[in-house]
């Protein structure tokens, strides 16, 4: 009997219905465990193992209808059917109690009724929680030695009046027909009747530990999960901590002690195992979320445990463990499938029955020696790497919390949620192949939020909305992963080794949890790069590592359908946040987007270059900077039109720069003031934002040629060293790694370079025409919307656009300017980019003849316009290298302060760079557009250029072209596009220069960028028949080699 008068009452109420012969109060003690062991051999509850090789190790066997826990049996029992939710079982608290009682009645005569007092976590730790369980099974009372703390101790906590779970458990008559397990979350009851499955009749663990305990986490304000706690030490002596949840034998317990892999083991990390199966976690005083362990032992599954798959469980079940449903051998010993060595020769199966190695049943199926879910118990003290933690009373600070499962196809080896809101989305829509731990077929596909389905105990609608809670009320969550380790190729073979190797993606996780590692933004969330797990000693293909971060849209909006399904049974109890979560997935799914590599990466020709700097001074290559290790030259444009160059006797239409009888257009406006400028002019130092005539003239036209910024507010243009400067300026301001930079996949390579490499931007792509050949407003926004939540946005805008060449229509300019205020409305927080380098080179009346950055500015306080473009191709002064940069953003109570606050950070980005522009040039741009001459010679030269823009339009309207390319809509600029057809560009532009000595830019696969405004007007039938028999070159060559290969 204990001092608490309200549990001895209980204790013998339970005894009256039960009717054991006698009852035994365990104390704890090792005299009392010899004890029980010996009854239970007499008995034949236990079979004492071989003690030679297995100290203290016993044996035992399960009804063969009691092999794994009986979800279909086990019940929620509340007042209101609704709290238990549609993913539980419910029965009523009456109907309970009556059912069970009428099974318990009577079910212990002839046995003795073990009194069990037991902790669930470090008795006295603010986490723990304590519970008697009554039993008349000694294997359950041996068993809870190991999984809890028992005994004297907990009866001292609870003292007089301490708060306990009463547990209940009988083996009746092993009957499934008359079993039950019952949970009382209201009255803190379980009851568990008919079973002697471990699962089901140790009932601290799943019954209290996660049914109850979730309840009462709910109640209380923290949370009770299935889930394993590691540690990762670092040989500084940092150690940073994951909870990780997983169905069952998904690999849980391999994970919470795995063994550093070789090829990782110079760095010296060191695995701590906290737990394998089970966490409560609170958010602490610093606002992080903290976890304990609740259990001391492992209860793990058998099959598939060897010393390759998990050494130091293997260590860990030496001694002191009791064996459940697994082979025994002749000699005392104990034998299991894909376990340690060879069967023995015979031995009993898990049944009992005689057993060799071969035999098979009347199917021509193998016989099993152990049953599949057959169990070892094992003191967590045992295990090797055990954290010295585990009896600590706040337990551990967690930094991230993963969920995974088995999809053979679906999901990539890793990839992390955008924030906790998506995480708790991420979690809840789990699913994986249902075990042989799990009641049912194998193999089947099921849904299972954050491993949580058979043992969340209230409604799942409302413990999605508990998790969303708490991460609300933490000032710094942990950040949320999903993990695959059993991602399969179309031949079945799984891509990833697992075990240790699973170390490589907890380094990255963890990296990414400090800021440290790389990744990729894809729909679902964020995946590493090519190169950003340490694969070192492992060598896997760079395909299969594609194939392991592959993300299917298809796949994945099969996915979303399904999910659509699973949320529907929670009804109006689903959390808000989720269902807007899921819409957001089936709008980045549907949005046509995809990702450029990240600026991070290096890329091809940056590590051709560090390798040569390697080679030759590898000190040197040492002291390179992260940057300076991603720099390189392109080989795109520069490289093409300067073999061009050399190469193109006929025509070079490469360039882009507007040529007039063989030389490039001038101004005479400009022209005529090279020689007479003064020394101060010509030699002086410009201010580092420009000289204010330049400045100002520059203003002025803007509000000429923008008659939508008339009345609005925008900054003083600032001067740069051309347009590619005033981008990277604009870089510099509002972006950093792994920020999103949205383009249409038709741009300038040089904003990889700029925005990608210099920045480390995340590029990402959207097709820029529609069906109908306009541009693709609509897929821009579909992909805006999936960014409201996820920071900021650096939309960039080019028109007239390099190398198409097309410009928006002015239906377009409003369509797009509603999308985008639109977007801004939704919370996107945007940064919009109007490239306007070929500015006023519109040659359609349709054409917006003023640039969308005037309807733009002052549309929206999400929306920062930024106007980048200068002198060099509207006043064809390509050499001077100006640039303007221009801003309009909404003030609180000054427009003149924000401007002048921005303008000096650019001023000192231009400082600490270029320290200021060319004064020669902006003194010449400011003569000359003060010239009266002036717009008269612009608009002459653009007039050039249209003609001959609209006889490439009259030319390619030919039928005759049609088997040969289709042309790209254009109607502005320097450039247009042909998509070759069953052609190869590169190729093809090879070809031509060598053959015809005429040179284009060869832009993806089928694309060839001409240059028309560098080629007189009178040679452009020419130049386009030219290309044709190029063309028709290369197919006659196709043909002829078809007709020999068959």
């Amino acid at each position: 009997m204990s001092e608490h008068a309200e549990l001895n009452q209980w204790v013998i109420e339970m005894a009256r219905m039960c009717q054991p012969d006698k009852i035994v109060w365990i104390d704890g003690s090792e005299e009392e465990k010899e004890r029980l062991t010996q009854e239970a051999f007499k008995t034949g509850e236990l079979i004492p193992l071989n003690q030679e090789k297995l100290p203290g190790c016993v044996y035992h066997r399960t009804a063969v209808n009691d092999v794994a826990r009986t979800e279909d049996l086990t019940y929620i029992c509340t007042r209101l059917r609704d709290d238990a939710g549609p993913t539980n079982n419910w029965m009523s608290p009456e109907e309970g109690y009556r059912r069970a009682g009428e099974i318990f009645r009577g079910a212990m005569r002839g046995r003795t009724m073990y009194v069990i007092p037991f902790a669930m976590g470090p008795v006295g730790s603010p986490f723990t929680k304590y519970g008697v369980e009554l039993t008349d099974s000694i294997y359950v009372v041996l068993n809870m030695r190991i999984m809890t703390r028992i005994g004297k101790p907990v009866l001292k906590q609870l003292g007089t009046a301490g708060e306990f779970t009463r547990c209940l458990h009988s083996k009746a008559d092993l009957d499934i027909e008359r079993r039950l397990i019952l949970h009382f979350p209201e009255d803190n009851t379980i009851w568990s009747v008919g079973s002697g499955y471990g699962g089901n009749v140790l009932l601290g663990k799943k019954c209290l530990a996660l049914r109850l305990a979730s309840h009462m986490g709910k109640r209380e304000g923290w949370l009770a999960e299935h889930m394993l706690i590691m540690g990762v030490e670092e040989p500084n002596g940092r150690i940073e901590y994951v909870a990780a949840a997983f169905p069952s034998a998904c690999g849980k317990t391999n994970l919470a002690m795995l063994v550093p892999p070789e090829g990782l083991k110079s760095k010296g990390y060191r695995i701590w195992t906290v737990g394998d199966d089970i966490a409560w976690m609170r958010i602490d005083t610093d606002g992080r979320l903290w976890a304990i362990n609740p259990e001391r032992g492992f209860f793990g599954v058998a099959p598939g445990t060897n010393s390759r798959t998990n050494p130091n469980m293997m260590k860990t079940i030496e001694k002191n463990t009791i064996y459940t449903n697994v082979l025994l051998g002749p000699d005392g010993t104990v034998w299991w499938e894909d376990g340690e060595g060879d069967p023995p020769a015979e031995g009993l199966d898990w049944q009992g029955r005689p057993w060799k190695p071969g035999m098979v049943d009347e199917n021509g199926k193998p016989i099993l020696g152990a049953h599949p879910n057959s169990r070892f118990t094992a003191p967590l003290s045992q295990c090797p790497v055990t954290s010295f933690r585990t009896e600590h009373h706040h337990g551990v600070p967690i930094s991230a919390i993963i969920f995974g499962g088995r999809r053979a196809r679906l999901a990539p080896l890793v990839y992390e949620a955008f924030d906790w809101e998506h995480g708790v989305y991420v979690g809840a829509t789990m699913a994986s192949e249902r075990t042989a731990a799990q009641f049912g077929k194998q193999g089947e596909v099921r849904r299972d939020p954050m491993a949580m389905l058979p043992f969340c105990g209230y409604h799942m609608g409302d413990y999605f909305r508990h998790w969303l809670e708490m991460g609300r009320r933490m000032s710094d969550p942990p950040r949320i992963f999903h993990v695959n380790w059993f991602r399969q190729d179309e031949n079945g073979h799984y891509l990833w080794p697992g075990y240790g190797e699973n170390l490589r993606v907890i380094e990255w996780i963890l990296a990414r949890c400090r800021g440290e590692a790389d990744a990729l933004e894809t729909p679902i969330g964020f995946v590493p790069t090519t190169d950003s797990l340490d694969m070192t000693g492992l060598d896997i293909p760079r395909e299969t590592m594609r194939k392991l971060f592959a993300v299917s849209r298809p796949e994945w909006m099969e996915e979303h359908a399904q999910v659509t399904e699973f949320f529907e049974k929670f009804g109006s109890r689903l959390p808000r946040e989720l269902r807007e979560q899921h819409d957001a997935l089936a709008r980045r799914l549907e949005a046509p987007i995809s990702f450029l590599k990240p600026g991070t990466e290096i890329r091809p020709l940056a590590a051709e270059l560090n390798e040569a700097i390697e080679e030759q001074n590898p000190t040197l290559f040492r002291m390179l900077s992260s940057l300076g290790k991603r720099l390189y030259f392109p080989k795109g444009i520069l490289a093409q039109s300067a073999e061009a160059k050399e190469k193109a006797n006929r025509y070079n239409a490469t360039i882009g720069i507007a040529r007039e009888n063989g030389k490039p257009m001038a101004l005479p406006a400009v022209m005529k003031h090279f020689t007479d400028l003064t020394p101060s002019e010509a030699l002086g130092y410009a201010p580092p934002m420009g000289i204010p005539e330049l400045r100002n003239a520059w203003r002025e036209e803007l509000l000429r040629k923008n008659p939508s910024l008339k009345g609005k507010s925008f900054s003083n243009p600032i001067v740069t060293c051309g347009v590619t400067h005033a981008l990277s300026l604009v870089g510099d301001l509002f972006l950093d790694p792994g920020d999103l930079v949205l383009l249409p996949d038709k741009f300038w390579e040089n904003y990889e370079l700029i925005f990608g490499v210099r920045q480390q931007a995340q590029i990402a792509s959207y097709p820029f025409f529609n069906e109908a050949g306009g541009f693709n407003i609509e897929g821009l926004c579909q992909v805006l919307l999936t960014r409201k939540d996820n920071g900021t946005t650096l939309v960039v805008l080019n028109f007239p656009n390099n190398p198409t060449g097309y410009s928006i229509r002015k239906e377009e300019a409003d369509a797009l300017v509603e999308g985008l205020v639109g977007a801004a409305d939704a919370g996107c927080k945007l940064v919009v980019v109007t490239d306007d380098a070929y500015f006023g080179l519109f040659y359609n009346e349709d054409a917006l003849q003023e640039s969308i950055f005037a309807r733009l500015a002052g549309a929206h306080e999400r929306i920062v316009a930024i106007k980048v473009d200068g002198p060099t191709k509207e006043d064809y002064v390509w050499g001077f290298r100006a640039g303007m940069l221009t801003f309009s953003a909404s003030a609180k109570t000054s427009d003149e302060v924000l401007y002048r606050a921005l303008e000096r950070k650019v001023a000192g980005a231009i400082r600490s760079t270029l320290s200021s522009g060319a004064m020669p040039s902006q003194s010449i741009l400011a003569k000359a557009m003060a010239d009266p001459d002036f717009l008269a010679q612009c608009s002459e030269k653009r007039s050039i250029l249209e003609a001959r823009a609209r006889k490439v339009q009259e030319i390619l309207a030919d039928p005759g072209f049609a088997d040969l390319w289709e042309p790209y809509p254009f109607n502005a600029g320097y450039f247009m596009c042909l998509r070759l057809k069953g052609l190869d560009a590169e190729r093809y532009r090879k070809h031509l220069l060598e053959k015809y000595g005429v040179g284009v830019i060869a832009d993806g696969k089928s694309d060839i960028r001409v240059a028309f405004a560098s080629v007189e007007i009178d040679q452009l039938p020419d130049l386009y028949a030219t290309l044709a028999a190029a063309a028709r070159d290369l197919k006659a060559e196709d043909a002829r080699t078809t007709t020999r290969d068959a």
